[in-house]
């Protein structure tokens, strides 16, 4: 777990042995939605595509709310 700043992403990762002598990878990401606009602008826009496509979970605010995650 890495737990965000303002503007910066909240990340968890959750990995797992699988049957085959590898693991799985269990990923997910949160974000302040305040912080969209500004990130946006630094990624042509990307961070709010992530988000529509369910890459990154946006919480209300200009804070993450850790009950969120």
């Amino acid at each position: 777990m890495d737990l965000a700043a303002q503007f910066d992403l909240t990340a968890w990762c959750l990995v797992l042995p699988d049957d085959e002598g590898g693991c799985d990878v269990i990923w997910r990401f949160w974000l302040p939605e305040a912080a969209v606009p500004l990130l946006d602008r630094l990624n042509q826009g990307r961070v709010s595509e992530w988000a529509q496509d369910g890459w990154i979970i946006l919480c209300d605010g200009e804070v993450i709310e850790y009950e969120d995650v």
